[in-house]
């Protein structure tokens, strides 16, 4: 045959194919415009109506003057209520600037006032609170209708900021006002509120100084050999939840059994219910403490562990959760001390440490005001921090977990700066986890040997201290020490007793002073050592066995630096080795908006900055628009482009042929899912001839395809719910398949994908290459910027992806808390549903703090990530890979996730996290974004989950594979 004959075949099968298509696509646009969505990028408050848990001062009720008609109860209860409702909503307002916020709690005349307040703080952030109230009641109308009190010397905080938050007042003071408040529509609303220079004798609340008992107990103190302690089977946050009584009195006589006379034990803040705290809660802890004094076992009780909000709106809940504690436990016999704060230098890292500062200084004066008998402290993580406060505290407390020789310089520097006052060393200890795999370096000899000298040094110091910690725990929860197994581990293995109740030999360091003993040389290897050396002689061996050694050397330079491979074997031999490659890639490109532009931007910068593989980059895409042009980034491979496809274009398949014969491609790659060509059945199906009319000309041929049809639910989809139309509409996509499969390599980016091709049409030429990130910042803090808490959807917007059901869960979880969340809609419409984010914004114009950005250019990708508190993924269905959740990975974003197919198989293959949701429930949506929202370590942790996951899949590296499947087809 010869070359004239060849290509009137080839033309006659292309007419052919052309008919058959023609005469049966019919019906398939359906599925078409669902799919033609790309695969790319994918409030402070509302009105306050209930208080948020963490909103509780203190009302106390004076007794009233003479009145022409008794306040009932029930009638105090509710202005008492409403009154510091109407409060929470004005200073919510004054945050906001938002007077939507004093509806309900204020008349017209007590509105006006407030929104003059509001004009005159407009240049500032002003974030005030109220302590607590004294109210004496004086006048209560005969139809109960009006009510007239004077507020005495009621506190307050207020913290004033320059509008960009960059400078602060501080401002802690007490003032009087009368007040004036009518029933109306079932509300006490204030309708006067003036301050007055008034003042009464109010009952003493600061508790009689006992200095005998206070003494008593900081001598106690500096006897103490004291333990850490949670149970093994349920520490940190298990150990409240999963109170067992015959555990604690085992545990605490295991204790004084081990000869120690202390104990230090922690108060979950939130387990015990913030301000309010849980009546079952204070039980359990009144049974531990009776418990440790049968044993005289003397108890530092740890509050607060765990909180890390110090909002001013916090200080209430804090400051009554205290007041119950304390009032609780000031008389207890084995209470010895109280530690404020659990490590409040390590908040440093995710708060301003001055707002941190300020709420332990108010928590110190309250402390001591509620029991003035008991020694207070706060445990720092380290020394260096220790001295703030120490001429407030009765003693200063530290933790050490570093090098040995460092105790005695650290003690030495905090004894310079705080005099003579008492020190204790309120953790210590070293993990003795040996890893088999991991490069923990913890033998033997060197953790036992680092847990004597801390001992000895604390003993001749005279400072008493507590070792971290009673028992091994078998089970340590990620949101405490971190998901990974290096992190994990270690945490588990402190204890002086192992998971299998056995004593080490830490026990006797500790417990008896006793002097530790190196084992020999060995002693001071870890097991790791031991693992890696062994797998080494397996691999030299087997390598010797197989007389490959040279092979394996000449691996391994290549790796190292191909440079360095140039000189050893001259560039003439190196460039016979491996010829350099001229590709052609199909896709989308920026400044292009259509499908996939953003992965084919990433994936071919990466095949142009490999000059040892390529020798030029072809870039075949779309017809850009009028006035638009390529801007590459700077490249190392020679690279031109040609515009020659458009959106629904019939000749797309000649003009692509041609651009790839003019660019004297080795092969091609085509980066395309089922609408890449068009929404129109008879064009995106000649698109999709394109791979195998390049293959049929003599160009070896890869094809990327980010979507199947097989995983559509047409009924879920709304396409159809006839089971015949079902079958006809499966029938055309199973041709469609067939001959995209027609391609020398087809990639798919899930597993599945490929059980399925393989499984269907019997497919031997299908490839599993994951999606990949784009690209891999640093990695990020996880620290959330100032302000409101963005809740951000990214994409293109309108068929499976719509925001609505976004929109309306965050309503509601502003109308259950009182978190500060802003609304983001980055990306604009899709092809398919122009005019779509329009409508949507025009509906939900009267939602607050929503923000819709439009197109997001390249550059500031970065920044609308970075800015997001969590990504959410308002999908009904999915279709394939989400570029989405890689990015949001790459730049380490919790994500809130619909439970359905392609994408739950995504986080479980590729090691991503997130909350998910049940797509037909908003109020299933609005309980994902608010549990990742309020629970500050739950969201890091999904964040450092989806980094390291994206990190895992550089698009670098997706580059080397299919480097290497090209060069493999060309062989």
């Amino acid at each position: 045959m010869n070359k004239n004959e060849k290509k009137t075949y080839q033309v006659l099968f292309f007419v052919g194919v052309l008919a058959f298509l023609i005469a049966t696509t019919y019906g398939i646009a359906q599925i078409w415009a669902f799919l033609s969505v790309s695969r790319e990028k994918t409030e402070i408050f509302n009105e306050v109506k209930d208080l948020p848990d963490v909103y509780t001062p203190r009302v106390n009720w004076l007794p009233d003057e003479p009145l022409e008609r008794p306040m009932e109860d029930y009638a105090r209860k509710l202005i008492g209520r409403d009154y510091v409702r109407a409060l929470y909503q004005r200073n919510i307002a004054i945050l906001t600037k938002d007077t939507a916020q004093i509806q309900d709690y204020f008349t017209v005349l007590a509105k006006s006032k407030i929104k003059s307040k509001i004009d005159e703080s407009k240049n500032h952030l002003v974030e005030q609170v109220e302590l607590s109230h004294n109210i004496k009641l004086s006048y209560y109308s005969a139809d109960g209708q009006i009510v007239a009190f004077t507020d005495f010397e009621s506190e307050h905080a207020e913290r004033v900021w320059d509008r960009d938050r960059k400078n602060m007042l501080f401002d802690q003071d007490s003032a009087s006002y009368q007040v004036i408040m009518i029933l109306e529509d079932g509300y006490w609303r204030i309708h006067n509120m003036k301050r007055v220079e008034t003042k009464i004798s109010l009952a003493n609340t600061t508790k009689i100084l006992n200095e005998k008992l206070k003494n008593s107990r900081l001598n106690k103190l500096k006897l103490a050999k004291g333990i850490n302690y949670y149970p093994q089977a349920s520490p940190f946050k298990n150990f409240w939840i999963n109170y067992d009584s015959l555990q604690v009195e085992k545990d605490i006589k295991l204790i004084k059994n081990l000869n120690f006379n202390a104990v230090r034990i922690f108060i979950n803040y939130e387990q015990f219910g913030k301000g309010n705290v849980i009546p079952e809660m204070l039980e359990r802890l009144s049974h531990l403490m009776k418990v440790a004094e049968n044993n005289e076992i003397g108890v530092v009780l740890t509050l607060f562990d765990f909180n890390s909000d110090f909002n001013l709106f916090n200080f209430t809940s804090t400051d009554r959760q205290l007041e119950t504690i304390l009032t609780k436990l000031k008389n207890n016999k084995a209470l010895l001390a109280y530690d404020l704060k659990n490590e409040p230098d390590i908040d440093y890292n995710y708060q301003d440490s001055v707002l941190v500062n300020q709420w332990l200084s108010f928590i110190v004066k309250k402390a001591k005001l509620y029991d003035p008998n008991t020694p207070v402290t706060i445990g720092w993580a380290t020394a260096d921090k220790a001295d703030f406060l120490s001429s407030e505290l009765d003693f200063v407390s530290f933790h050490f977990y570093k090098n040995a020789k460092f105790l005695k310089s650290d003690i030495d520097i905090l004894r310079s700066k705080i005099g003579s006052k008492q020190l204790v060393v309120s953790e210590y200890g070293k993990s003795d986890f040996q890893s088999l795999i991991f490069p923990i370096w913890n033998p033997k000899n060197s953790t036992f040997g680092q847990i004597s000298d801390v001992s000895k040094t604390i003993i001749k110091e005279n400072i008493p201290g507590f070792y971290w910690t009673l028992y091994d725990f078998k089970e340590v929860s990620s949101d405490v020490a971190g998901r990974w197994p290096w992190q994990k581990e270690p945490q588990k293995h402190f204890g002086l007793i192992d998971s299998n109740g056995k004593t080490k030999e830490t026990s006797d360091i500790i417990i008896n002073n006793s002097e530790f003993r190196p084992d020999s040389f060995f002693g001071f290897i870890p097991k790791f050592v031991y693992s890696y050396i062994l797998f080494g002689v397996i691999i030299v061996l087997s390598w010797l066995r197989k007389n490959e050694i040279i092979h394996f050397l000449y691996k391994t330079l290549k790796t190292l630096n191909n440079r360095f491979l140039s000189k050893v074997f001259g560039k003439n031999k190196l460039s016979k080795m491996k010829k350099k490659l001229n590709i052609a890639v199909v896709s989308s490109y920026p400044p292009s908006k259509r499908t996939l532009n953003e992965y084919g931007f990433y994936l071919i910068n990466h095949f142009r900055n490999k000059p040892n593989d390529y020798a030029k980059v072809s870039i075949i895409s779309d017809i850009l628009p009028e006035g638009n042009s390529f801007n590459f980034p700077d490249g190392q491979v020679e690279t031109d482009s040609y515009q020659v496809w458009d959106f629904n274009l019939w000749s797309n398949p000649l003009k692509i042929l041609k651009a790839v014969k003019k660019s004297k491609a080795d092969i091609v790659l085509y980066n395309i899912q089922f609408l890449s060509f068009g929404d129109k059945k008879i064009p995106a199906a000649l698109g999709l001839l394109s791979p195998l009319l390049t293959k049929l000309s003599g160009y070896p041929s890869v094809v990327l395809l980010h979507n199947i049809l097989e995983q559509v639910d047409l009924n879920a989809a709304g396409i159809t719910q006839n089971k015949l139309l079902a079958k006809v509409y499966n029938l055309i996509g199973t041709i469609l398949t067939k001959f995209i499969l027609s391609a020398d390599l087809l990639a798919v980016t899930i597993p599945k994908y490929v059980e399925i091709l393989e499984e269907k049409y019997k497919a031997k030429n299908v490839a599993l290459i994951p999606h990949g990130s784009f690209e891999i910042p640093p990695m990020p803090s996880f620290d959330l910027p100032k302000g409101p808490l963005q809740v951000m959807a990214f994409g293109k917007f309108g068929t499976y992806k719509k925001v609505e059901a976004m929109i309306e869960a965050v309503e509601i979880i502003r109308k259950r808390t009182s978190l500060d969340i802003e609304i983001v809609v980055a990306g604009t419409d899709s092809p398919n549903t122009p005019g779509y984010l329009d409508g949507v914004e025009k509906q939900y114009g009267h939602v607050a703090q929503m923000r819709f950005t439009g197109y997001v250019a390249e550059e500031d990708v970065p920044r609308i990530f970075s800015e997001s508190a969590v990504v959410v993924f308002p999908y009904t269905s999915t279709t394939g890979s989400s570029g989405v959740l890689h990015q949001a990975g790459s730049y380490g974003k919790a994500a809130i996730m619909p439970n359905l197919g392609d994408l739950a198989m995504l986080v479980k293959e590729e090691g991503y996290g997130g909350e998910f949701f049940d797509p037909e429930s908003i109020d299933s949506l609005a309980d994902a974004i608010q549990k990742v929202l309020e629970d500050e370590v739950y969201r890091v942790k999904l964040s450092r989950q989806n980094y390291f996951a994206a990190a895992s899949l550089p698009m670098n590296d997706l580059a080397d594979w299919y480097t290497l499947h090209f060069q493999k087809l060309l062989k």
